[in-house]
């Protein structure tokens, strides 16, 4: 898991450095990385979902 740090100023707004922390959570992909670990996913059933997600994506187009 990676770092992400924000600095705040000492009259700097906290609701501003939560700003950015959620979107540098968003732009490095942090938050989709800690919901796909939250549980253990089988192989087998990794295989199937990108299979799945493969699928869908031809499908649409």
């Amino acid at each position: 898991m990676r770092k992400v740090q924000v600095s705040v100023t000492v009259d700097g707004d906290i609701n501003k450095a939560l700003y950015i922390l959620r979107n540098k959570f968003n732009k490095e992909g942090l938050k989709n990385e800690i919901t796909k670990n939250r549980f253990y996913e089988k192989p087998s059933e990794a295989r199937r979902r990108k299979a799945m997600k493969l699928q869908r994506k031809f499908r649409n187009n």
